[in-house]
């Protein structure tokens, strides 16, 4: 075993090694946990890599079909804006045939709507992985100051 850590920056990560924890740093990104019987996964879905297909890559890695997963706190629904543009190519990764209105909601500012990007990772959660067991939060990032939240501090 090796006395130092090699740290690298990415997205995701896994291990079948027992008795390793895993951590993802997030300030309104949405920290997925993913326990199958013989890996843990965690994974920071930011809407880029939401949007690119993080879930899909992740599932890839997996040996085994997730049992359990838990979404960790994020930015809610009522305070995720984003440009209709950014809203269409993370839309986009559910699928074509989906109910915009289930994932968007109209925001003051035409260009923009308000975004559930916990309902588009649970849309591909659920395609991906059926029959695991998903627990979702209502924990807000953005309103509750224990949490970092980038569009409420800022990058400091």
């Amino acid at each position: 075993m090796n006395s130092t850590l090699d740290f690298v920056e990415a997205d995701g990560h896994f291990t079948s090694s027992v008795n390793t924890a895993l951590l993802i740093q997030t300030a309104d990104c949405i920290p997925i946990m993913i326990a199958s019987p013989n890996q843990v996964m965690a994974v920071h879905a930011g809407w880029r890599s939401v949007a690119a297909g993080i879930l899909s890559n992740a599932e890839k890695c997996l040996t085994s079909k997730p049992q359990e997963i838990w979404i960790g706190p994020h930015i809610q629904f009522d305070n995720f804006e984003v440009g209709r543009d950014v809203a269409a190519k993370i839309l986009h990764s559910c699928g074509k045939n989906i109910d915009e209105s289930k994932f968007t909601k109209s925001h003051p500012d035409s260009s923009k709507v308000f975004l559930n990007l916990q309902e588009v990772v649970l849309c591909q959660l659920t395609t991906l992985f059926p029959l695991a067991q998903i627990h979702p939060t209502r924990l807000n990032t953005y309103t509750d100051p224990q949490y970092n939240s980038y569009r409420r501090d800022g990058a400091g």
